[in-house]
C-alpha cells in the first residue's frame, strides 16, 4: 500500500510539473498581434511571391519594461501601430526577438547601452535590411490636486532607434519622452488610462520618424527615387578657317 501511494504521488507531481512547463510558455507579443493576426495573414496571401521578394525586410526589436501590471495593453497598442506603420505592400515585418536573444548571449542585456557596432554585427549575414528597436521604459507617475479636480501624469519614455545594415548607419537615435495627462472631478482616474494615452502619442512619433527616415526599398537595389545625373558630352566644333581679305583695286 505505501509503494503504491508513493507511485500516485510522483505520478501526480510528474503531472503537476508538465503543466507548469506548459504554462511558461514564452510571451511573444509579434506572434500574438501581428503574424497570427488573421487579416494580417490574409493580406500577405494577396502578395504575389516576386513581389514580396523585392520589398526591404525590417526587423522590429521591441522590449517592454514598463513594469506596469498592464503591460499587455501597452504591447498590443505598440505591436498594432508597427503593423499598421510597417504596410506588408510596402515592407517585410520580421521578428526581432531571435536576435534580442543572440544578443543577450553575447552579453548584450541592455539594448539601451548597446553599441551600434555590436547590433549590426548581429544582423551582418542575415537578409535584413534595417532594423527597429525601441523600448518602453518604467513610466513615471504624478498626482496633481486642485480644489475642484483630481488629475494623473504619466511619463512614458521609449528609446528608438533605426539602423540601415547594408550600409551599417543609424537612419535614427533618440529617446522618445511624451506625457499623458487627465483629469477628473468626480471619478477616480486608474494609471492605464492615461498611461496608454503617453504611448499613443509615442506611436505619433514613431510614425513620423519612420515615414520621413525609413527607405521603402532594399538595399540591394538602386534607389528608384534617385535619379543619376545626366552627363552629356558635347563634341568640340571644327575650327572655321579665316575668311581672307581681298583687295579690289
Amino acid at each position: 500500500m505505501k509503494k503504491l501511494l508513493i507511485l500516485v504521488m510522483t505520478a501526480i507531481l510528474l503531472c503537476m510539473s508538465m503543466t507548469a512547463m506548459a504554462a511558461k510558455k514564452e510571451y511573444n507579443p509579434y506572434v500574438k498581434y501581428v503574424l497570427e493576426d488573421d487579416d494580417y495573414q490574409e493580406t500577405l496571401l494577396t502578395i504575389n511571391s516576386v513581389k514580396m521578394a523585392k520589398l526591404p525586410k525590417v526587423a522590429v526589436m521591441y522590449v517592454n519594461n514598463s513594469q506596469a501590471d498592464f503591460y499587455k495593453a501597452i504591447d498590443k497598442e505598440i505591436m498594432k501601430n508597427f503593423k499598421v506603420i510597417l504596410n506588408p505592400y510596402v515592407y517585410q515585418f520580421i521578428d526581432g526577438t531571435p536576435y534580442l536573444k543572440e544578443l543577450a548571449e553575447m552579453g548584450v542585456e541592455d539594448l539601451t547601452t548597446a553599441e551600434r557596432a555590436d547590433i549590426l554585427d548581429v544582423y551582418e549575414n542575415s537578409d535584413i535590411d534595417y532594423v527597429i528597436f525601441l523600448q518602453i521604459e518604467p513610466m513615471l507617475r504624478k498626482d496633481k490636486v486642485t480644489t475642484f479636480s483630481k488629475g494623473k501624469e504619466m511619463t512614458a519614455t521609449a528609446p528608438f532607434k533605426m539602423l540601415d545594415i547594408k550600409r551599417r548607419k543609424a537612419l535614427y537615435n533618440g529617446r522618445i519622452t511624451r506625457v499623458g495627462d487627465s483629469s477628473t472631478m468626480f471619478f477616480k482616474l486608474g494609471n492605464k488610462s492615461v498611461a496608454m494615452e503617453a504611448i499613443e502619442l509615442i506611436n505619433e512619433k514613431v510614425n513620423y520618424e519612420i515615414k520621413k527616415r525609413l527607405p521603402k526599398y532594399k538595399r540591394t537595389d538602386e534607389n528608384p527615387l534617385e535619379k543619376k545625373p545626366v552627363t552629356i558630352t558635347v563634341e568640340p566644333k571644327a575650327a572655321t578657317p579665316a575668311k581672307e581679305n581681298v583687295n579690289v583695286n
